[in-house]
């Protein structure tokens, strides 16, 4: 059977957790959606962004670190904010998107109408997440580098289909469109 990356993550944030995040967060229910709805692909797109520009060995170090730490299984301690998670969540962040983290939080924060703070927030419980389902994948399939490269390639129109239209991502990487991510997998 085949995964579908994007909607394997989805899953792990069904409405009633991304409601009660919307309560404690102090923001609109519908905007933390719409946010969750571009968090997904963009985190996925760092990766095949990652990937694609021969770093993919980073890639599925982070993967496999995801997995081992039990995510996405204890994605209910991410989302109460448990030890050593939130630095986990920021490392993967940083080493997807290096100094254009804070160009992503703005770009989601715009997109949904939510404050950058939650932005950030939802951000921080989504990076572990995602890492955590790739990285169960790479682990279930015994995946290597180059396994991983083809996995990705098999993924990336799930993944460039899932993003929204009004979020900017190809400005906030510093690209003319996101066609040549999508090349540098083949």
């Amino acid at each position: 059977m085949s995964i579908n990356l994007v909607e394997s993550i989805k899953d792990l944030l069904p409405g009633d957790l991304l409601n009660k995040a919307a309560g404690m967060l102090g923001e609109n229910p519908g905007n933390v959606q719409q946010a969750v709805n571009g968090i997904i692909p963009s985190i996925l797109t760092g990766v095949l962004h990652k990937a694609g520009s021969g770093d993919v060995h980073s890639v599925l170090n982070m993967a496999v670190d995801s997995a081992k730490s039990g995510i996405p299984e204890n994605l209910g301690v991410l989302s109460g904010g448990g030890e050593g998670l939130g630095c986990k969540a920021a490392d993967i962040l940083k080493n997807l998107f290096g100094d254009k983290i804070a160009s992503l939080t703005n770009a989601i924060s715009g997109f949904s109408g939510i404050s950058s703070q939650s932005a950030s927030t939802l951000l921080g419980v989504a990076a572990p997440a995602a890492m955590g389902v790739l990285g169960k994948q790479v682990t279930d399939s015994n995946l290597n580098a180059g396994g991983l490269l083809s996995f990705l390639n098999a993924q990336k129109d799930n993944i460039l289909n899932a993003l929204p239209s009004g979020l900017n991502l190809p400005a906030v990487l510093g690209l003319g469109s996101l066609s040549g991510i999508a090349g540098k997998l083949s």
